[in-house]
């Protein structure tokens, strides 16, 4: 089906081309992760592993967690707390256990940022669905599928001291769950601070690393985004 090609840094950055599904399916089923993974499976790239980005919101966690479990029999959540967490001592997680949820906190809803993150993030979803621009580059988007901001049968979102954490009472598996500390970027930073290898490119602007081409693109997108946005 296309995928013989797909390498691993592929999946970490959203160049696959399995940015979802084509066939219909009803929103339950993404709790189901056997069967998403059976489709993800059968499922052809949207284009030739490696060669565009497209941001794989849907099917990202499931890609990587399954390639995890596949090669270690562990879950992504438990690979990152045994692996990474529990090493560097490090308070972050893939998944929230029962245990931590007494920890989060709601957040009175006063900094007027959080609604605007919101606006822009619904204006994102809409520009994909209208956007001429998008759809030549994915000839999918012609076909089966429509951007959808969410709704409460998908999940819930609850803003706790500066983290934004997705949860749904429907979802068993606490991997399926997610959450950002708010010491969102030191913790990250320390993750990342062992990482040796140098980027080809850093821009100081967008705060991305890569070739500067590829960079440029990433730019473009955005402006086109930003112009096309219907709020």
């Amino acid at each position: 089906n296309g995928k013989q090609n797909i390498l691993v840094r592929h999946l970490l950055s959203h160049t696959s081309g399995l940015a979802g599904i084509e066939e219909p399916i009803p929103s339950s089923t993404w709790y189901d992760w056997d069967k998403i993974t059976s489709l993800l499976a059968a499922q052809k790239p949207w284009w030739e592993p490696g060669t565009k980005s497209g941001y794989h919101s849907a099917t990202h966690g499931f890609l990587l967690g399954e390639l995890v479990r596949r090669i270690t029999g562990k879950s992504l959540g438990t690979f990152f707390k045994e692996e990474v967490a529990d090493r560097l001592k490090i308070d972050f997680h893939i998944g929230l256990a029962e245990e931590h949820v007494p920890r989060v906190t709601r957040l009175i809803r006063d900094p007027p940022i959080i609604n605007d993150i919101f606006l822009f993030m619904k204006a994102v979803f809409n520009s994909g669905n209208n956007s001429e621009i998008v759809k030549k580059e994915i000839k999918a988007l012609d076909k089966k599928v429509v951007l959808d901001f969410g709704d409460e049968d998908q999940f819930s979102v609850i803003i706790s001291n500066g983290e934004i954490r997705f949860t749904t009472g429907k979802i068993k598996n606490p991997d399926c769950s997610f959450i950002t500390s708010k010491d969102r970027a030191r913790t990250m930073n320390w993750i990342f601070s062992r990482v040796q290898d140098e980027p080809e490119y850093v821009s100081k602007y967008l705060k991305m690393e890569g070739k500067p081409e590829d960079l440029n693109r990433v730019k473009e997108l955005f402006e086109l985004i930003a112009l096309e946005a219907r709020i």
